[in-house]
């Protein structure tokens, strides 16, 4: 059996992470819902180029968004 390490975290957790990591989030409870509904992890792709370097530290780039993010996530969708 396979341990999993991490512990399941609210969307609203989420998006405090994402904040406390510098993306700035206009509306809170939008946003939790494109967690919930697109998830987490599917969008963390499309936060990776937002990402300063090291991206190891998880730290956005100054100005970057939530709709930048959802905006990335959706052309990609679309193409």
């Amino acid at each position: 059996m396979i341990e999993f390490n991490k512990i399941y975290s609210t969307p609203a957790e989420l998006v405090k992470i994402l904040q406390d990591r510098g993306l700035i989030v206009d509306d809170i409870l939008k946003t939790e819902k494109y967690i919930t509904n697109i998830g987490y992890y599917r969008l963390s792709a499309y936060m990776y180029p937002f990402l300063q370097e090291p991206k190891q530290d998880h730290r956005f780039k100054p100005g970057t968004t939530f709709l930048k993010v959802l905006r990335l996530y959706s052309f990609d969708k679309k193409l």
